[in-house]
């Protein structure tokens, strides 16, 4: 529980202080793209390992974009038919797309990011009492914007701490946002 506590801080520290070391004076320094609303809602569908199975799940959200580069983000796994649930908060982080720039790829549709989120997993078996455990999920994924005020997240791959659940796992997923 303790090394839990420090991850824990660890994380949290880890994303209060990217908005502040990101900063570049350059110009030379591509900013992500600015055309995504400051308030989405995301649906992602996800294959979560578990318990010697794989069984279908979804990541159901919004985000609050602060600044040009960083976004504060909800998450809410829920995995019904092994009555897993996952609620928590966290952070992305937009890195540059200038490395596009050269290719034929329009920087301004794509949006690569890591991201954080911490919070509680939740175990209802059918029989006995649920039970609670800290959990975090941290990786990165890519949205890619095919029209305007719609987002497709190509993918997100993310280590998941599930005591509940798989403990230590990898997640992959996909889904769309919509943008206000």
């Amino acid at each position: 529980m303790k090394r839990t506590v420090i991850a824990v801080f660890a994380l949290v520290c880890l994303f209060s202080a990217i908005p502040a070391a990101a900063q570049s004076s350059s110009s030379e320094a591509a900013a992500p793209p600015t055309n995504q609303g400051s308030f989405s809602l995301t649906a992602q569908a996800v294959a979560l390992p578990g318990g010697g199975q794989t069984v279908a799940a979804t990541d159901v959200g919004a985000t609050f974009q602060v600044t040009t580069n960083f976004s504060l983000r909800d998450d809410n796994l829920l995995a019904p038919s092994n009555g897993m649930q996952f609620y928590g908060g966290g952070a992305n982080y937009f890195l540059p797309t200038s490395f596009l720039k050269n290719s034929k790829l329009n920087p301004s549709s794509f949006q690569p990011y890591v991201t954080g989120s911490i919070g509680v997993d939740r175990i209802v078996p059918a029989t006995g009492p649920s039970q609670q455990h800290i959990a975090f999920l941290i990786g990165g994924g890519l949205n890619y914007k095919p029209a305007t005020g719609v987002w497709v997240n190509l993918f997100e791959a993310r280590y998941a701490k599930l005591p509940g659940l798989a403990n230590n796992t990898a997640i992959i997923s996909s889904g769309f946002t919509l943008n206000f």
